[in-house]
């Protein structure tokens, strides 16, 4: 429930035109993570927009991924021309981070919207019948309007379920 509640918050701040990203997260990655940037809306693929609002911030999200009652969250980050997914686990007091494997396509031209994913049953029949029972909050990486992957924690780790 609290979950929503803040995704409700964030979008609130959103349409209102506020930054939505907390100061802390911002220092967390100029801090740690230099030589990544937090992807921006001129990042994006004009024809992204069609599809989502451009009061969105769709390489941002907030989720409890690791079902400790702390939110943790999630940005796409880029370094030139390559795309990665940043988590970062917060502890209360701060955070540690946990930096994907390259995503593919381009840095330029983005096409991904990070949103969060509650507990449930996700079946794919595409390329593979396979299923995946999550047992917390996870995190959907969209393109466009498809599912491309979902991370999610494992009770350990970090780790992904790959849906395209």
């Amino acid at each position: 429930m609290r979950i929503i509640i803040f995704s409700l918050l964030l979008a609130a701040k959103v349409c209102a035109g506020q930054s939505a990203v907390p100061g802390a997260v911002t220092s967390y990655l100029e801090t740690y993570l230099r030589e990544w940037r937090m992807c921006r809306h001129e990042d994006y693929d004009k024809s992204f927009w069609s599809f989502y609002n451009t009061n969105t911030l769709p390489f941002f999200t907030a989720v409890d991924i690791n079902d400790d009652n702390k939110i943790d969250y999630c940005v796409l980050v880029r370094k030139k021309n390559e795309l990665r997914l940043v988590i970062l686990l917060s502890d209360g007091k701060g955070f540690r981070h946990w930096l994907s494997d390259k995503f593919p396509g381009s840095a330029t031209q983005l096409q991904y919207c990070l949103l969060p994913e509650p507990p449930g049953r996700m079946d794919v029949a595409y390329p593979v019948i396979s299923s995946l029972i999550l047992t917390n909050n996870a995190l959907n990486v969209m393109q466009m309007e498809n599912r491309a992957c979902i991370y999610y924690w494992d009770g350990t780790a970090i780790s992904v379920f790959l849906t395209m």
